[in-house]
């Protein structure tokens, strides 16, 4: 039977959340760039929006791993707030 693995700890969540926002926001601006010289339907727009959609859904999914590892303040909004911040401005570079 496999071991379970430890996974971040609560730190670590907050410094990969603040991470995945900066990246969020990279690809957003980098989205827009590809979709004005190569068209928007263009091969090359759809990967830059596919790669904006995994760090999406990796945002989305440690969301739920931080939720669940710290089932006793899972409603603290600092918890929530590791992901997409305590504002939900996605993105922000300011401490949170």
């Amino acid at each position: 039977m496999p071991k379970t693995r430890p996974g971040f700890t609560f730190h670590e969540h907050q410094e990969v959340g603040r991470e995945l926002r900066e990246i969020d926001v990279k690809l957003g601006s980098l989205l827009v760039r590809v979709s004005a010289a190569y068209g928007p339907t263009s091969v090359e727009s759809k990967a830059a929006k596919k790669s904006a959609d995994y760090v999406g859904s990796l945002r989305s999914k440690l969301e739920e791993a931080v939720s669940r590892e710290n089932p006793e303040t899972s409603r603290n909004d600092e918890v929530l707030a590791c992901y997409y911040g305590k504002d939900k401005h996605v993105g922000s570079s300011k401490p949170d």
